[in-house]
C-alpha cells in the first residue's frame, strides 16, 4: 500500500507530506470539506461535501469507518453530499445507521429541500422569509435554464 501524495497543493503541504513520512501505521487523511453542522454548541451532523467532479471513491473504506465511529458515539448522522456547481442540487447519501433513519437512500435535493433537511436535522423549521429567498434562487436557476 502506497500513500497517496498531495494533490491540490493549497493546504499546508509540508505538514500532509511528514505525515505521510511517519508510515502506514499513522494513517490519518486530508479532510476536503467536512463540516460539522451543530445547534447551539451540539453537534447535530457531520457532512463530507464533495463537488460534483470530484472522484467519490477517492476516500477509503477506512476513513469512512473512523467517521462512521465518530458519528456513532456522538449519536450524529453522518453524510456524504455530492453538490452541483451551481448549487442547485445536492445528493445525500446517509453513510451510518443513524443517517439512514433520517434519509433511507440516496436522494437528489433542490437547495431549497437541502436546506430544510439541514433545519430538520436541528429539529427546526426555516423561516418562511430564509424559505421563500431559497426557493425565488431556485426558480430564477430554473428559468435561466441553469
Amino acid at each position: 500500500m502506497v500513500v497517496r501524495q498531495e494533490r491540490t497543493g493549497w493546504r499546508d503541504q509540508a505538514l500532509s507530506l511528514r505525515h505521510r513520512d511517519w508510515g502506514l501505521n499513522c494513517p490519518a487523511v486530508d479532510i476536503d470539506f467536512l463540516m460539522l453542522e451543530y445547534d447551539h454548541g451540539l453537534p447535530v451532523a457531520l457532512v463530507e461535501y464533495k463537488h460534483e467532479d470530484f472522484d467519490i471513491g477517492a476516500m477509503s473504506d477506512a476513513t469512512w469507518n473512523a467517521f462512521r465511529v465518530l458519528c456513532e458515539n456522538s449519536k450524529i448522522p453522518l453524510y456524504r453530499v455530492v453538490y452541483a456547481k451551481d448549487l442547485s442540487w445536492y445528493e445525500v447519501e446517509p453513510m451510518n445507521d443513524i443517517a439512514a433513519a433520517i434519509t433511507a437512500e440516496i436522494i437528489t435535493l433542490s437547495e431549497h429541500d437541502y436546506v430544510a433537511l439541514l433545519y430538520r436535522i436541528r429539529n427546526r423549521k426555516m423561516t418562511g422569509q430564509l424559505s421563500r429567498e431559497i426557493h425565488d434562487r431556485d426558480q430564477l436557476r430554473n428559468q435561466s435554464g441553469r
